[in-house]
């Protein structure tokens, strides 16, 4: 993007001498499509932020970036603090664009390196530390987690022919190993699907403690300083759900079908938060599901809707991590 048009995105938040002084660098965004900059000052670094044009935030980015204030001042540091500008507000849309102002948090993103134990520890630790900030942002009464909900509707529209309109259009497919790759996923979807369903209903009617969540916390939105986690970035998905929505989404991503993994991951968790016997369920359930529903996304993305990545090997990519981790449910 065009220097000026930077600079006239930061005048919404800075004054023409700071304008003067600053450096602006770009950071490497990840699959939300978000492009992500460094400001850098005389007094320190800011991170600027534009959001994909697709995505429909308005005031729920308002809720959000209150939330993540709340966060911030009950202790937990590792979370960006949005800035607000001189109109008091702490986003503006210009050019098409949603576009935010957040404090700098220093360290290196967890997927350029194979997670250890020492990273996982300090990953669901700082999972559960931001669970306790958030509990008291907004009572909320409890009732059927959201979340579950949606991958009970999402699955129930596979079972009823969203599988086989992805099989119908993967059979038009030139011979490839991204096909057979995705047949294999296609075989798996369909030998689990019917069992998860019946798992996800069941649990679907009981009320469950809600409160504010990340939604899509995985070992790519973490950053690090050695073995310990320095930052939580992208809010993006954050909404209101049951915890077990944000373990299940990071111990999945951190252990793939390595069960001891699981193990110690939610140990971690539960000695920082305590988890009920129904959000433990719950876990199993949001991982299960949740497994389900991503792969059949991607399938769907690339066979059906035709869509096109920054990074052409990224579905063949996921595919193959999805694969194994689909067989584990089965088995």
């Amino acid at each position: 993007m065009h220097q000026l048009q930077l600079l006239t995105v930061l005048a919404h938040w800075l004054d023409k001498i700071a304008i003067a002084a600053l450096r602006i660098e770009p950071v490497a965004g990840g699959l939300s499509g978000a492009k992500v900059w460094r400001v850098v000052l005389p007094t320190g670094s800011l991170c600027l932020r534009r959001w994909p044009s697709h995505c429909s935030l308005g005031e729920r980015l308002r809720e959000i970036h209150l939330l993540m204030e709340h966060v911030w001042r009950a202790g937990l540091e590792l979370i960006p603090l949005p800035r607000e500008n001189s109109r008091h507000e702490t986003f503006i849309e210009f050019e098409g664009h949603v576009w935010e102002l957040t404090s700098w948090i220093h360290g290196e993103a967890s997927y350029l390196s194979e997670p250890n134990e020492v990273k996982r520890r300090s990953a669901n630790a700082s999972l559960a530390r931001f669970h306790r900030a958030a509990a008291g942002f907004r009572h909320i009464d409890p009732r059927p987690a959201p979340g579950l909900l949606e991958r009970a509707a999402l699955l129930t529209e596979l079972q009823a022919g969203g599988l086989d309109r992805i099989s119908d259009r993967l059979g038009s497919e030139p011979e490839s190993t991204i096909k057979l790759l995705a047949h294999s996923v296609l075989s798996e979807l369909r030998r689990s699907l019917v069992p998860v369903l019946e798992r996800v209903r069941r649990i679907c009617e009981v009320p469950m403690n809600l409160q504010w969540c990340l939604g899509d916390i995985h070992q790519g939105n973490l950053l690090f300083i050695g073995d310990n986690v320095t930052g939580i970035v992208d809010f993006g998905a954050a909404k209101v759900d049951s915890v077990a929505v944000d373990i299940a989404r990071l111990a999945g991503s951190l252990a793939g079908a390595d069960r001891d993994i699981w193990t110690t991951c939610l140990q971690v968790y539960d000695e920082v938060c305590p988890l009920s016997p129904g959000e433990m369920a719950a876990i199993a359930v949001y991982d299960s599901a949740g497994l389900l529903a991503t792969s059949a996304n991607w399938l769907r993305w690339h066979f059906v809707e035709n869509r096109v990545f920054a990074d052409r090997p990224t579905v063949q990519l996921r595919l193959e991590e999805l694969l194994p981790k689909l067989r584990a449910i089965s088995n």
